[in-house]
């Protein structure tokens, strides 16, 4: 479309042509606005190392893959991260993949993916760093860990938010997305308390790995979900911007417990527990709904 002075006065004289300049002006300044999304700076810095998040998530899966034996040496880590490598195949990386897809087309679903992305690896690798025998991927573990908070920090810093608000719709409800979020994180907390209690009630003996998944949960996944979901109750911009990411990133975390369980019954040879797969297949569409809610933000 050509935009010069001429073409826009073409028939416009005086005080009419002024207004009619100022509204096309006011309409490409519109358009512009619609084809950007509201990072303010670091864009090239954040997408290059989430890049390299992705392809160093693929990297450390297929070599936990094609050297299990060498990285797992118990059956214990073998029927635990065995199947979370193939699921960080299934499920992880395509999440960060399509949210880099969305966000380099300008897609504000990109935008609101990423974060539950980098969510995503942040719980995932905290367990490989805690439970996995220090070997020659645990470097990769550390990096892939301490990036993505980098990141997460980095990306929320970075976003526009009185532009985020304004392209949301603020008049609907999001007090059903924001108590989904707040509601599954006491539930979590619940949950592992009385985990806690019970071992330490019966003096049982607490493998690294249910420590790993504790201190995930009280660390990391309730704090952010909680805070998340209370700043998205009270419309605030860091709400709308991390709320999408987080309910996708558990939606993704629940129904991945349906192939990490599957392939974990093939290699303890027992049958698979049909009642998780009702229960996180439920907990899936719980996440999946509001997330859906807030992703049609345009008025």
């Amino acid at each position: 479309m050509n935009r010069s002075p001429g073409f826009i006065q073409r028939g416009k004289t005086g005080r009419e042509g002024l207004l009619f300049n100022s509204k096309c002006d006011q309409y490409f300044i519109k358009e512009d606005k619609m084809n950007q999304l509201p990072i303010k700076n670091n864009f090239k810095t954040l997408y290059g190392l989430s890049v390299f998040l992705m392809v160093l998530t693929v990297s450390v899966s297929l070599s936990g893959l094609i050297f299990q034996d060498i990285l797992y040496p118990t059956k214990e880590l073998l029927s635990t991260f065995v199947p979370n490598d193939y699921v960080n195949l299934i499920i992880g990386f395509p999440l960060m993949l399509i949210s880099l897809i969305l966000i380099q087309k300008k897609k504000w679903i990109g935008l609101q993916i990423w974060p539950g992305a980098l969510f995503y690896i942040i719980y995932v690798y905290l367990p490989y760093l805690i439970s996995v025998p220090v070997n020659y991927l645990f470097i990769p573990y550390l990096l892939l860990f301490t990036i993505s908070i980098y990141l997460l920090i980095s990306l929320m810093a970075s976003i526009d938010y009185s532009s985020l608000e304004e392209d949301f719709s603020l008049s609907k409800s999001v007090k059903f997305p924001a108590g989904v979020l707040i509601s599954l994180s006491l539930l979590i907390i619940i949950r592992q308390l009385v985990l806690m209690i019970t071992a330490i009630t019966n003096q049982s003996l607490v493998t690294l790995q249910e420590m790993s998944l504790w201190i995930d949960d009280f660390v990391i996944a309730s704090p952010m979900m909680i805070l998340t979901g209370i700043l998205l109750w009270k419309k605030k911009g860091l709400g709308y911007a991390a709320a999408p990411g987080m309910l996708l990133a558990y939606a993704c975390l629940s129904f991945s417990l349906l192939p990490f369980l599957y392939i974990q019954s093939k290699i303890k040879n027992v049958a698979f527990d049909m009642e998780a797969l009702i229960i996180l297949s439920m907990m899936s569409i719980i996440c999946i709904v509001p997330f859906v809610l807030l992703i049609r933000k345009k008025k």
